[in-house]
């Protein structure tokens, strides 16, 4: 009987086991490289919460942001912008975040610590937190923020945005059926 139950334990342990190495691992694997994609209201709802300067939420976007949405931003046809910060020293739409469904995207000047177009997924923003690394830059995991031409008012009001958007929707978030 003492026998009996030895190998029963060791098989309920090595069952746990592979279990867990296979089934449940995969399925956080997997959970992770679906894109999430918010609900437009979702996101419009902490959006709306706030406001600064040189912020746009919704269509009110400055003419020159159309412009340079696609090219400089890369921000794809089929993405629905939800807001738009111009982090740009004189206001003309060089320089910013693009808040959309998918993720942020970031264009960066030359004097950042990576310059050009960047992509920060929810998925990312999920499983990183926001990181000021000095006075002109934020951080996601290895993607920087530039907020160089913003006042140190807005440069906190886009952290707590982008804070909020995390804990709000990113961190109760379950892909559907799980």
């Amino acid at each position: 009987m003492i026998a009996c139950e030895k190998h029963t334990f060791k098989f309920l342990t090595l069952l746990v086991t592979v279990c867990f190495l296979f089934g449940f691992n995969g399925l956080i694997a997997q959970s992770f490289k679906q894109p999430i994609i918010l609900h437009k209201d979702s996101v419009l709802k902490i959006l709306h919460r706030y406001r600064f300067n040189r912020y746009y939420v919704e269509a009110h976007y400055p003419a020159k942001f159309y412009q340079k949405k696609t090219r400089s931003y890369r921000v794809p046809q089929d993405e629905k912008v939800l807001a738009y910060i111009d982090a740009s020293i004189l206001s003309n739409c060089k320089y910013g975040i693009v808040i959309g469904t998918r993720g942020l995207y970031v264009y960066n000047s030359n004097t950042s610590s990576a310059p050009g177009a960047k992509f920060i997924s929810y998925g990312t923003l999920r499983e990183h937190d926001l990181l000021r690394i000095d006075q002109n830059e934020l951080i996601v995991e290895t993607t920087p923020i530039e907020v160089y031409g913003l006042s140190e008012d807005e440069q906190m009001e886009v952290k707590a945005l982008v804070r909020d958007i995390k804990t709000t929707l990113l961190i109760p978030y379950f892909p559907e059926g799980k």
